[in-house]
């Protein structure tokens, strides 16, 4: 049961709506006080778990949307391959009672093999929050999981659920005393073994090619103006985004559209010594592009200074092969923004066809 209130000053607190749940969210009519509350303006839209409900009769759970009449999430869960044994689709592992989601993934796994804890860590501020503690090569994990005979609480406790664990608690979420936890799936090391390998060999992928990406594009050119959009994937991430890039000449006209194959590449060196890696981050901002084309044509871009035009000691260069109707060539100044936040917007709010089921 969950009830909102509104305090008229009288010391008097007045229910302005009163819900009640089954286990898995879904409500029930109680009595004539218990309206569903959509759309904006209201404290009475956070309702089960203090979840926001949403027009289509889902709770936002900001990282993926919850169906409480059929008790599964839109989506599949980030952290899926590490719960081969769940569906990637359940709420809370099926155990509502015991089991709270927060977000729909605030444990953090280290590139050691450890899942350890911290009260201040949530999902909002994982990256600064590393950062700030000098936390290299950790993941953001979950709120609360359970793997195996292992419930990893939001409480920072590990329990041994097992028959022969009893229940038992690992304060602070540290596995100190592993003698003290007895894990009895004959599986549960060697699945734990190859889910640390697979992490391993990911951040070995993503030093190594990711400061690369691959992808296409489309735009025109219309005298001395144009512009391009880019679907672009990181080689060693497989993150994607989608980038706008306007273009104004410096030299020659150019009419026509174009379709290019683009890669690109992080040039510089951190302030640390490490290789610059940021690939995308870098391609962001200003750059300087020269080309040229007759049916076929290529381009050359690199990021450059906002001023002289000059190009930067650090920054991502970009090399396109194209084939359309553009003739000329020429020196252009580019400005390339990330498309990508407006393009999940959009998606998310137009792709998705579940309907309310209320009364």
């Amino acid at each position: 049961m969950r009830l909102s209130y509104k305090d008229e000053g009288n010391q008097n607190p007045i229910v302005t709506d009163s819900n009640d749940y089954y286990p898995f969210g879904m409500s029930f009519v109680r009595n004539s006080e218990e309206d569903a509350h959509f759309g904006v303006g209201s404290y009475t839209n956070y309702k089960y778990n203090g979840k926001e409900l949403q027009e289509t009769g889902m709770y936002d759970y900001g990282w993926r949307m919850y169906m409480p009449d059929i008790a599964r999430w839109n989506g599949i869960d980030q952290l899926a391959e590490k719960f081969s044994s769940n569906s990637p689709y359940n709420y809370v592992g099926n155990n509502p009672i015991l089991i709270f989601d927060p977000d729909g993934r605030d444990w953090y796994y280290t590139n050691d093999g450890q899942y350890l804890y911290d009260k201040s860590l949530n999902r909002d501020n994982a990256t600064q929050f590393f950062k700030d503690n000098g936390i290299e090569g950790a993941k953001y994990a979950f709120e609360s999981n359970t793997m195996g005979y292992m419930h990893y609480a939001a409480n920072g406790y590990i329990y041994d659920d097992s028959a022969s664990g009893g229940g038992k608690a690992i304060e602070s979420g540290k596995m100190q005393h592993i003698e003290e936890v007895i894990i009895n799936h004959p599986n549960a090391i060697a699945k734990r073994n190859a889910e640390a390998a697979r992490y391993r060999l990911r951040d070995a992928e993503a030093k190594m090619f990711g400061g690369y990406a691959y992808g296409m594009s489309v735009g025109y050119t219309y005298g001395t103006t144009g512009y391009t959009l880019s679907l672009l994937q990181n080689f060693g991430t497989g993150q994607a985004k989608l980038f706008g890039t306007a273009l104004t000449g410096l030299a020659k006209e150019s009419y026509g559209f174009n379709f290019q194959l683009n890669i690109l590449s992080a040039y510089g060196t951190n302030t640390d010594g490490s290789r610059n890696t940021d690939v995308f981050g870098q391609a962001l901002g200003h750059g300087t592009e020269v080309s040229g084309s007759y049916i076929f044509g290529g381009s050359a871009n690199t990021s450059a200074n906002a001023t002289t035009g000059l190009p930067t000691t650090f920054g991502t260069r970009a090399v396109n092969i194209s084939l359309g109707t553009s003739v000329g060539g020429g020196i252009s100044r580019t400005y390339t923004t990330d498309l990508t936040p407006s393009l999940n917007r959009f998606l998310k709010f137009n792709w998705v066809q579940h309907k309310p089921q209320f009364d």
